[in-house]
């Protein structure tokens, strides 16, 4: 039996590709493309048949060129279940031949992934452009390719489109002019009725070897701006340029600058010259965040765009953490790609931890490493302390699946892991393995453990054995502390949201970098047992797990232990952060009273520290999220958020300095939106009046950009129709991507009924972006949020039908995950049976397990909260 059809989910080996050919014909009137590829192919083994992938095609016929032959298959199928099609041939090719492989193939344009369709409006007039997104396996819905990350080849694209169209593509064009069909014809079929004025082609120089998913072309009206920036090892001078509508062209000049500093800081990081002669960023409406295609990156362009003059610091910061994010990629996962899917997180983790790198190196001003404790860290924390989470690098031999992968575990943790290593093998040293598992690698693909390998050797750590059960093993350990004679005591135990994991759930030890914080000192232990014995003066402070940059939790068993780290963390941000935290996250897994965590969290409160506030703000929304339907402790939670912010909204006022630091800048704006959204009637009153003055006359009173959401937010919720329509319109005609998603949030926070069903009534007739932005919104607001479960509900065909390939499996979690009652699992559970979840089937899990959880935490805590507020009432009349 030929060995084509022996596995279900990879392409055979017999036959691979060399270098792909590829021309497209595209038509932005009618939303069409036509192509056609030659793929030159070597046989590795005997074989009559050619399988690759193909999927949403329409198949023209093929023929293979060998030796100057001309062969016909006998039978050429296309399966759309396993997306493949299969050249079937009279004689079997011998191994070690080369041919190649030509195709013809016509499609559609449309939807968010694949060759996808972009919108604008100009001069009144929807018009359309088009981009590709191929990660993870939608390169095979624009052309035939095999489809798959380890087999790499080198790509020639020829674009050809209406005279007046920009073509962009992975490398620089050599050439462009009028499309004849009879000079230089595509197909003959291609020529009909193409008048060589009407139309170009465009032809890109050839790629270096890389994956289909990093591939990218993209057709439409589109202005730029342009730079250049200087290699930091050669010298020598590259291109770069950010591409955009005209309408938003002008706010592009930003992410231009940003690029032009980063390429060079990231050859220097990982000593490898960036290897294209340019560096092009897209930003294309329609697609849902961004994807790192060689040397033409793609996004959605509220990841890219800003503008200094109405751009709040939290959309500089998005912009800053993006970009870097992808220009990452063009190293990490370009030049160096994870053999398969199981290796996602390599890619994605490294990114995530360079773009918070590269923020703390730009701008030291954010403390961007100290706030990944409150970011990545945490979100990473909580995502895998759940029974139904998965490994970082979690068997996927379905790529179709791969798109349920991609989540808080793949990006969060892995980026929280390679923090862990970094920070124990020292940054210099770590980079220096980097540097060498690229070199080692470039133009190849990997695994894990390669990059593990090249670490032993510039550190003399046995870096795999230390991270073996940190990638392979879902889940992470909590250390219980206890104080022995002469030192303290450490277990660890699987930490889960609902407890220690019971007995067949905690068979894992993990090898614990426990980073010993000390007044003014700090040592490392390996400790991989269940227990051990630290030698310690326990009558001084220590902490352990120093600046938070391990992935596990730390319980301190009685009141003069959290005493003594609570003085050991004094002063650090990253510690501060991280022990509140915990506290909380052991608080709703029953290991430590939830009036302790508050307690220590109220203790915090005095502390002028952005990164400190913005957590204790955020453990009073997971709190409020807990008791959203309980109005007695929503209303204690208001009054400590009103204790803690509107003291430092007095303090501060409501005025931008142009002189005052970033931190109290960002302190301004964290107290005025908590202060507003506890409902406080002085800030509220100030707020709307700001409101109310900027839609008498925009241009005579501006909003200041940091307090933009927060305004169109309290306008909204406390307003009626006016306020709504003039938000509404904000959301209709902004040519700001940042402002698009202010007024979509604050459309969603209404609280009127009226509102609400105005807001679902014009939903689904929404661009994408603007569904997912109003989707979240409506799920985050507490008196739109059951309204939004049987919205879903009722809808799930149509959001299914139109997200599946993009971030449907989050629309699965998103209104449910809140809930906290008996009967809403069981209505939960109920309603997902009747569908097939087997594309997100872990997503479905994670909310069922989330609302168990709820249920437990509620249980065990309401009493303890409740007196809590009683005695802090009493303290604060």
């Amino acid at each position: 039996m030929d060995s084509v059809s022996l596995d279900t989910y990879r392409l055979p080996t017999d036959t691979v590709p060399t270098h792909y050919d590829l021309k497209i014909c595209t038509d932005l009137k009618d939303l069409t493309f036509d192509g056609a590829v030659s793929i030159t192919i070597r046989f590795v083994n005997d074989t009559s048949t050619i399988l690759l992938n193909a999927f949403e095609l329409e198949l023209g016929p093929s023929f293979v060129l060998i030796d100057g032959e001309t062969i016909t298959p006998t039978d050429q199928s296309l399966k759309t279940d396993t997306q493949r099609v299969a050249l079937s041939f009279a004689k079997a090719f011998s191994a070690g031949s080369e041919a190649v492989v030509r195709m013809t193939f016509r499609g559609k344009i449309s939807g968010l992934s694949g060759y996808f369709k972009s919108e604008w409006v100009h001069d009144g007039v929807m018009e359309y452009y088009t981009g590709t997104f191929f990660e993870p396996t939608y390169a095979r819905r624009a052309f035939p390719c095999w489809d798959e990350p380890a087999l790499k080849a080198t790509f020639a694209v020829s674009l050809i489109s209406r005279a007046g169209t920009v073509n962009l593509s992975n490398m620089p064009s050599y050439f462009e002019g009028p499309y004849n069909p009879e000079q230089d014809p595509l197909e003959p079929s291609f020529g009909t009725g193409k008048d060589a004025a009407e139309w170009i082609i465009t032809r890109f120089e050839t790629t270096p070897k890389m994956s289909t998913y990093i591939l990218a072309f993209a057709t439409g009206p589109f202005a730029h701006v342009e730079g250049s920036f200087t290699s930091a090892l050669t010298g020598k001078v590259r291109q770069v340029r950010v591409y955009a509508t005209p309408d938003l062209i002008g706010q592009a000049q930003f992410p231009l600058e940003l690029t032009m500093k980063v390429l060079p800081m990231l050859e220097t990081m990982f000593d490898m010259e960036y290897p294209l002669p340019k560096m092009d960023i897209l930003c294309a409406n329609g697609a849902l965040g961004a994807l790192e295609s060689w040397g033409l990156i793609v996004g959605d362009p509220g990841a890219f765009l800003f503008d200094p003059a109405t751009g709040s610091t939290a959309t500089k910061k998005r912009v800053v953490d993006v970009t870097s994010h992808e220009l990452a990629h063009q190293w990490f996962g370009n030049i160096v790609t994870m053999d398969w899917w199981d290796n996602l997180w390599l890619n994605e983790g490294f990114a995530t931890l360079l773009g918070s790198i590269i923020s703390e190196k730009l701008y030291p001003e954010w403390h961007t490493a100290a706030a990944a404790v409150n970011l990545s860290l945490k979100y990473g924390l909580n995502m895998d302390a759940r029974l139904s989470s998965h490994p970082v690098q979690v068997a996927c031999p379905d790529a179709n699946r791969v798109e349920e992968t991609m989540d808080g575990i793949t990006y969060m943790k892995g980026a929280s892991l390679l923090r862990m290593v970094s920070s124990l093998l020292g940054e210099e040293v770590f980079f220096k393995g980097v540097a060498l598992y690229l070199k080692e690698h470039q133009y190849k693909n990997s695994v894990a453990e390669d990059l593990w390998i090249a670490l032993s050797r510039t550190s003399g750590t046995d870096v795999g054995k230390l991270m073996k059960n940190w990638i392979s093993k879902t889940g992470y350990p909590v250390l219980t502390v206890t104080e022995v004679p002469g030192g303290i005591n450490v277990r660890q135990n699987r930490f889960l949201a609902s407890g220690i994991a019971k007995a067949k759930d905690d068979e894992t030890l993990w090898i614990v970098p426990l980073r010993l914080q000390k007044i003014n000192a700090q040592r490392t232990i390996l400790f991989s047992g269940r227990e051990e014995f630290i030698p310690l003066d326990t009558e001084q402070p220590f902490k352990l797990n120093a600046s938070s940059t391990g992935f596990y939790r730390v319980l301190y068993q009685t009141e003069k232990l959290n005493k003594l780290a609570l003085e050991a963390a004094k002063g650090i941000i990253s510690d501060m952060s991280g022990l509140m935290n915990d506290a909380m996250a052991l608080a709703k897994a029953d290991l430590a009273k939830l009036s302790a965590a508050l307690t220590l969290m109220d203790g915090f409160a005095a502390t002028e520290w952005y990164i400190v506030l913005e957590g204790i703000a955020a453990n009073i929304s997971a709190l409020l999220d807990a008791w959203w339907e309980n109005p007695n402790i929503v209303e204690c939670l208001q009054r400590l958020d009103r204790h803690i912010f509107v003291p430092l909204v007095s303090k501060l006022g409501y005025h931008y300095d142009a002189g005052e630091s970033t931190d109290t800048a960002a302190v301004r704006t964290l107290a005025i939106k908590r202060a507003a959204y506890a409902r406080d009637r002085s800030v509220m009153a100030e707020l709307q009046a700001q409101f109310s003055a900027f839609t008498a006359n925009q241009e005579a009173s501006p909003l200041r950009p940091d307090l933009t959401p927060v305004i169109y937010t309290v306008a909204v919720r406390h307003g009626g129709m006016k306020e709504y329509d003039f938000i509404w319109d904000i959301l209709k005609t902004t040519k700001s991507p940042a402002e698009e998603s202010h007024a979509a949030f604050a459309i969603g926070a209404a609280e009127d009924s009226v509102l609400m069903a105005e807001t679902f009534g014009r939903l689904l007739k929404q661009n994408d972006s603007n569904v997912d932005w109003l989707l979240a919104a409506l799920s985050a607001n507490p008196k739109s949020r059951r309204p939004m479960v049987q919205f879903f509900k009722d809808n799930y065909d149509i959001l299914q039908a139109r997200f599946e390939t993009c971030g449907f499996e989050n629309y699965s979690q998103q209104p449910f995950r809140l809930l906290a009652t008996v009967e809403d699992y069981e209505d939960t559970v109920a309603f997902f049976k009747t569908k097939d979840t087997s594309k997100f089937t872990r997503s479905v899990d994670q909310t069922l397990e989330a609302i168990q959880t709820n249920i437990k935490y509620l249980e065990r805590s309401t009493t303890d909260i409740s007196e809590w507020f009683v005695e802090w009432s009493a303290r604060h009349p």
